[in-house]
């Protein structure tokens, strides 16, 4: 594992990536105050492993997975009042210019506060989104509501997920 500055960085060399729970800031912990800047390198490929990011939002996390081939995975994009700034500074920081799989890992406003913004930067500005992964459970927010209004306006394909689902994620399951 490596910490560089508000994100974690994590080299897997062999192949499960599990990944459940709701993370939530200690108390005491400070909000970020800006991206993550000291650590520039490109996040294309992980070069036979997969390499897992951590990316402090806050009070939540959001989560960027790399994968032997390349592929990527982001799981969650952080709190509504950042609307994803801090996630998309990030992996264009890192030169992601595509995500292969947004993973929802439940509907709170702290975890998918992003979603829409990643959704509209990607389908417009860069390489697109390859598939929204979400629980169904639906919320009452306006948060969720423009989630849901990005992944239709730009037709993404949207799977609902049920606990023990896999992601077809190259040679390491998810």
């Amino acid at each position: 594992m490596k910490r560089t500055g508000g994100a974690l960085k994590v080299l897997l060399v062999v192949g499960i990536v599990v990944l459940a729970g709701c993370a939530g800031a200690a108390p005491g912990d400070q909000a970020p105050t800006g991206p993550d800047t000291d650590d520039e390198t490109p996040a294309g490929t992980a070069n036979g492993t997969v390499e897992v990011h951590y990316i402090n939002v806050g009070q939540s996390v959001s989560t960027l997975i790399l994968g032997p081939e390349g592929e990527t995975m982001l799981v969650d994009t952080g709190h509504y009042n950042d609307d994803g700034e801090y996630v998309l500074e990030y992996l264009r920081r890192h030169d992601v210019t595509r995500i292969d799989h947004l993973v929802t890992s439940h509907n709170d406003a702290d975890h998918i506060g992003g979603n829409a913004a990643v959704i509209e930067y990607y389908e417009t500005e860069a390489d697109g989104i390859g598939g929204v992964y979400d629980p169904g459970i639906a919320a009452s927010t306006q948060t969720y509501a423009e989630y849901l209004d990005a992944v239709e306006e730009h037709d993404v394909t949207l799977y609902e997920t049920r606990e023990g689902d896999a992601i077809s994620f190259g040679a390491v399951d998810v």
